[in-house]
């Protein structure tokens, strides 16, 4: 199963399959990411966040860009394509204040 870290902002990660193109994780932080990269069995997870800063993602083979997964993401309902910006609301951690505003009406563009 492809997944990797994907950089969405200052500070915010999230897991990302390329089985289903979209995150399988909530919204985290750096910390939160390393340890949910731990749990996934990494033995390096500082490494691949440092890639994820100096990339936007942890892929490696091949080599995926944000732009290359937020341009075919099926994240959104019905499996459709929502923007970087929806996937930073929608993807928040019920019990984490937004960093972005409320989580209703997707932008589909």
């Amino acid at each position: 199963m492809g997944r990797g870290i994907v950089r969405l902002a200052d500070d915010e990660y999230v897991v990302w399959s390329t089985v289903v193109d979209a995150p399988v994780s909530f919204v985290l932080s750096a910390e939160e990411a390393r340890l949910e990269l731990a749990e996934m069995g990494y033995h390096y997870p500082e490494d691949v966040i440092e890639r994820a800063d100096r990339r936007m993602t942890s892929f490696v083979a091949p080599p995926y860009t944000l732009d290359d997964l937020i341009g075919s993401n099926r994240a959104g309902p019905g499996e459709t394509r929502i923007t970087l910006h929806d996937i930073r609301r929608l993807y928040q951690r019920p019990n984490r204040p937004s960093l972005t505003g409320p989580t209703e009406g997707v932008d589909r563009g």
